[in-house]
């Protein structure tokens, strides 16, 4: 088993190694994308991209609270940095997302099933507001008469995600007895499938019902919470989408380009938006090029709105994944470590 656990820490590394190898001209390509910039409006932005993440890690700490899973900044702060990196790097869905955040809470000594439980109270209200950045940009779209069904699917996806995810959430508060019997249900499918596949269990059977009981307890204190639980994890999510927001703006600043309200969310939004429907790791490559043909309705010519998509997705989306991976050589070990248990 120790053998086994070593063998996937040096897979993971290695593929790590080879992405960020693989990758380095296209990060060289945002460097001279960046050089373009105003440095000014550009120092802003990084500014701007390090309250960003600062407000991640913020969405995750409160998440991890609502479940009674009392961890502190610095402790959360790892995971947050190095998720950055994994969902681009490891391509899974939400499953690498949950293997750091229960191995993070294994090692400190919580409940893995609480964090994961975490995991998804994160996604449900962070889905949430970006719902209302996105309908509120269908909204100034078709009040100009330039909402189409390239712009609208994003969006759409995005709101039928969001809704789904918070019905499924009131479900499980308002029936908990039978969210858990479907949770053990589940356990048993993916355990049955991982015995197929790596002829071990997912979970083992012994675990099942004490990890059921944990998650109880994780959904009993955020029924707990009420309404004003739901509130602070909206306006927690609020803040570090506003923040990105502000990211934006600095960056069509450093490009000497105007930064109304309406472009900005419009920006926003479908960046995201692309990156939720995008067959491709975190839309790479879809995202700038459509969100840069929809600035176009708002006058930026093509080119410009590629070299601001550019800039933008490289403190957005590249900057985050450098920095994930240099954590994860200082600090994320100890996670994979814990996941690989």
């Amino acid at each position: 088993m120790r053998l086994m656990r070593r063998l996937v820490l040096a897979a993971v590394l290695l593929l790590a190694t080879i992405l960020l190898v693989a990758q380095f001209g296209r990060l060289g390509e945002f460097v001279a994308v960046l050089r373009q910039g105003h440095p000014g409006w550009l120092a802003l932005a990084f500014g701007a991209q390090a309250l960003w993440q600062a407000a991640q890690a913020a969405q995750w700490l409160a998440a991890h609270r609502a479940v009674r899973l009392p961890l502190r900044f610095a402790e959360v702060l790892p995971a947050v940095l190095v998720n950055n990196f994994a969902l681009l790097a490891v391509p899974s869905g939400s499953l690498s997302t949950f293997a750091l955040f229960t191995a993070n809470a294994r090692q400190r000594g919580r409940s893995p099933a609480a964090a994961g439980l975490a995991v998804m109270v994160f996604a449900v209200f962070n889905y949430l507001v970006l719902a209302g950045f996105a309908l509120t940009a269908a909204v100034l779209l078709a009040v100009r008469g330039q909402l189409n069904l390239l712009l609208a699917l994003p969006v759409l996806a995005v709101l039928v995600e969001a809704l789904g995810q918070y019905a499924l959430l009131l479900w499980a508060l308002r029936a908990p007895a039978q969210a858990e019997r479907a949770a053990q249900w589940a356990l048993a499918r993916l355990n049955a499938a991982a015995q197929r596949v790596a002829r071990r269990d997912l979970l083992a059977p012994e675990r099942l019902a004490a990890f059921s009981a944990e998650a109880a307890d994780g959904l009993a204190a955020l029924r707990a919470g009420g309404r004003r639980a739901h509130l602070w994890l909206l306006a927690v999510s609020l803040a570090a989408k506003l923040l990105l927001a502000l990211l934006f703006a600095l960056v069509l600043r450093a490009f000497g380009q105007p930064a109304p309200a309406a472009l900005v969310i419009v920006g926003v939004s479908l960046s995201a938006g692309f990156s939720v429907v995008s067959p491709t790791p975190q839309g790479v490559g879809v995202t700038e090029g459509a969100v840069a043909l929809a600035l176009t309705l708002f006058g930026l010519p093509l080119e410009t709105g590629l070299v601001v998509m550019l800039a933008y997705r490289a403190l957005g989306l590249w900057w985050p994944f450098v920095v994930g991976f240099a954590t994860l050589q200082l600090s994320g070990l100890r996670l994979l470590r814990g996941a690989a248990r």
